[in-house]
């Protein structure tokens, strides 16, 4: 037997495709891995990645802006940040926009005790807050195990 294949999605239309959501003012446009100016000093964030801490846990929660809060909903999820800073159990997290109105959030964690803290946290009771107002739909809020990662060193 030959390879796997792996199926392709086809390309999306000119500007629309994956954009990161700009968290705290910055640039939506991809993070450069070296920076252009020295790193603050002081302690790292407290749900900083550990050289030995590897995340087998993870969700996914898919979201579509009502027409008209795309930006709304936008900043809202960047705003959703600052709140995950503060727990520990938090490896990783990421909010995206896939389109003009679909947006994700993926985020990762060692534990499911971890995973299952901050779905009883404050991010998922705030979403349940403003989703009247800022989704078209319910959020799909998928816990799915990871296969793999890799992480910085």
């Amino acid at each position: 037997m030959g390879e796997p294949t792996v199926p392709r999605r086809p390309p999306l239309p000119a500007g629309a495709g994956p954009a990161v959501v700009p968290v705290h003012g910055a640039s939506a446009e991809p993070a450069n891995r070296y920076r252009s100016t020295p790193a603050a000093a002081g302690p790292p964030p407290v749900n900083a990645l550990k050289e030995h801490v590897m995340p087998s846990y993870a969700i996914l929660a898919e979201f579509e802006a009502r027409p008209g809060k795309e930006e709304d909903l936008a900043r809202f999820l960047a705003g959703a940040k600052a709140v995950v800073d503060d727990e520990p159990g938090t490896l990783t997290w990421y909010a995206i926009r896939v389109s003009q109105t679909s947006f994700r959030i993926f985020d990762t964690f060692e534990t499911e005790e971890a995973r299952q803290a901050h779905l009883d946290g404050k991010v998922p009771q705030a979403i349940q807050a403003h989703a009247g107002e800022l989704l078209a739909a319910p959020p799909v809020i998928t816990p799915v195990p990871l296969l793999a990662a890799k992480l910085p060193v």
